[in-house]
C-alpha cells in the first residue's frame, strides 16, 4: 500500500495568502530545496504540474505531479526509500516558497552529494533481514538466490535451537487449510535449497520423518519464533513480487488463521467476555452511584486515558495498516485505543477515590495469589486485580450501601450487554478489515 505524502505545515501568518499558481500550472523546484522527508536528497530543478491547491494561513501548498524527465532523473536511493517507506514516487506536496514557474528552459536536476544512510533498526523485521544479508537500510530486500540462501542458512544454523515444536498448514480440500503439529529436528544443508522452496528442514510428525520448506513452518512462541518469521517474510516478499507480507501465525477471538473456530470455543469466549464486562460494569456502577467524587474521577480518568489511547492507537495504526495492507489501520487502532483507554481510565478513577481499600484489596489479592496461584494455575496479577476491584466495591458500600447495590446491578447488566456488542463488533470489524487487504 502506497501512502500519500503529507502536506507540509504552513508558516503561521495573520492573514490568508492567495495562491500564486493554479491547477495545471507547470512549476519547478527552486535550487537548494531538500526533500521534506529526506534532508540529504535535494530536489532542486524537479519539474511537474500542479494537481491540487490548498490555501490557508501562510503560503499555499501544492500537490505536484512530476514530469517524465524528473522521474527518470530521480536517484536510485530516493526510489528505494520511497518503496521502503510506502511513499508515492510520482507526486509531492510543497509550499509555494519552494516553487517557481517552469519557463521551459532545461534546468539542472540536483543530485545528492552525500547520502546519509539510516542505521538499521533491530525492531524492524525488514532491517533485521537486511542485517543478516549484509545490506543497508537504503537497499531493497535482496532476492532469494543461491548466495543469499547460503547466508541465511549460515545465520539460522547458528541461531536456531533444535528440536522445537511448530505447525504447518496442509490443504485438505480447496480453500481449506488444516494445521498439523510437528517437531522440527534439523535444518538441512543449504546445497539442498532452491529459489522456489528456500531452505529445507527435517521434521517429525507422529513418529514419521518428513522434509518441509522452512517457510511453511509456523511457530507460536519461543526464541525461534522471530527468527523463522523473519525468514518467512523474506521468502514471501520475494515470491510476492516486492509486496511485503508478514506471515506470522495470527490468532483472534475466533480461532487461528486458516482454522475455523469450533462452536465450543466461540461460546467459551463469548461467556468470558460477558463475564468480564459484568464484573467491570458492576464495580464501576457501584463506585459511580455511591458518591459525586467518584463520578467525577471516573469521567476524568476515562476521558484523559481515552484521548491518550486514541493518539497512541492512531500512530501505531499507521504501521499496522502498512504491514497488513489495510487501508483504515489508523482508524481501527485509534478506535481500539479509545475503548481501552476509557476502560482503564475509568477504573483507575474509581480506584483513586477508593485508594486505601483498593490498595489493601490488591495486597490481600497478591498474598492469596502467592499462596494458591500455582495450585489453581492462575497468574498472580489476576488475584491482585480482583482484590483491587473488591476494594472499590467495599468503599462504595461504605459510602452508600443502597446506592452501591443499585449501581452494581445496573452496571453489571450494562457491562454484559457491552460485552456482547464488543464480541460481535470485533468480529465484524476484523472481517471488514480483512476485505480491505
Amino acid at each position: 500500500m502506497t501512502k500519500k505524502r503529507k502536506k507540509p505545515k504552513p508558516t503561521p501568518r495573520r492573514a490568508s495568502m492567495p495562491a500564486r499558481f493554479t491547477i495545471g500550472t507547470s512549476v519547478r523546484v527552486k535550487a537548494g530545496t531538500p526533500d521534506p522527508n529526506y534532508s540529504d536528497i535535494p530536489i532542486g530543478g524537479w519539474c511537474g504540474a500542479i494537481s491540487e491547491v490548498e490555501e490557508g494561513p501562510g503560503p499555499a501548498t501544492y500537490l505536484i505531479e512530476w514530469d517524465r524527465r524528473t522521474l527518470d532523473a530521480m536517484h536510485p536511493v530516493y526510489r528505494s526509500r520511497c518503496e521502503r517507506d510506502g511513499l508515492q514516487l510520482e507526486c509531492m506536496w510543497l509550499e509555494e516558497n519552494h516553487l517557481e514557474a517552469d519557463t521551459g528552459e532545461a534546468a539542472p536536476i540536483e543530485q545528492p552529494t552525500q547520502i546519509v544512510t539510516r542505521p538499521l533498526r533491530i525492531t524492524d523485521p525488514q532491517d533485521r533481514i537486511r542485517a543478516i544479508l549484509g545490506v543497508t537500510s537504503d537497499d531493497p530486500l535482496p532476492d532469494v538466490d543461491e548466495e543469499n540462501l547460503h547466508k541465511y542458512h549460515r545465520y539460522l544454523g547458528e541461531k536456531l535451537t533444535f528440536p522445537f515444536e511448530a505447525m504447518y498448514e496442509e490443504e485438505t480440500e480447496p480453500f481449506r487449510l488444516q494445521k498439523r503439529r510437528i517437531t522440527v529436528t534439523a535444518l538441512l544443508d543449504s546445497d539442498e535449497a532452491d529459489e522456489d522452496e528456500g531452505l529445507l528442514c527435517e521434521v517429525q510428525e507422529n513418529g514419521e520423518k518428513i522434509v518441509l520448506p522452512l517457510a511453511e513452518v509456523l511457530i507460536r512462541s519461543g526464541p525461534n519464533r522471530q527468527l523463522v518469521a523473519d525468514y518467512r517474510t523474506w521468502m514471501w516478499n520475494w515470491q510476492g513480487g516486492g509486496t511485503i507480507r508478514f506471515v506470522e501465525p495470527r490468532s483472534s477471538l475466533f480461532g487461528q488463521e486458516g482454522e475455523p473456530a469450533s462452536p465450543g470455543s466461540l461460546l467459551k469466549t463469548l461467556v468470558l467476555v460477558c463475564l468480564a464486562g459484568g464484573i467491570y460494569g458492576g464495580t464501576l456502577g457501584a463506585a459511580w452511584a455511591s458518591g459525586e467524587s467518584a463520578d467525577v474521577a471516573i469521567k476524568v480518568g476515562a476521558s484523559l486515558l481515552g484521548l491518550v489511547g486514541a493518539v497512541l492507537g492512531a500512530k501505531s495504526g499507521r504501521l499496522f495498516g502498512a504491514v497488513n495492507h489495510i487501508r483504515y489501520g489508523p482508524w481501527f487502532c485509534g478506535a481500539v485505543g479509545v475503548i481501552l483507554g476509557a476502560v482503564i481510565g475509568g477504573m483507575l478513577g474509581a480506584m483513586l477515590m477508593a485508594f486505601v481499600t483498593a490498595i489493601l484489596g490488591a495486597l490481600v489479592g497478591g498474598i492469596l495469589g502467592k499462596l494458591v496461584g500455582t495450585a489453581v494455575k492462575q497468574p498472580m496479577f489476576r488475584f491482585v486485580v480482583a482484590g483491587s476491584l473488591i476494594g472499590v466495591i467495599v468503599q462504595a458500600w461504605r459510602n452508600d450501601a443502597d446506592a452501591a447495590w443499585s449501581g452494581a446491578w445496573a452496571g453489571a447488566v450494562i457491562g454484559v450487554f457491552l460485552g456482547l456488542v464488543l464480541f460481535f463488533g470485533v468480529g465484524i470489524a476484523l472481517a471488514g478489515l480483512e476485505k480491505t487487504r
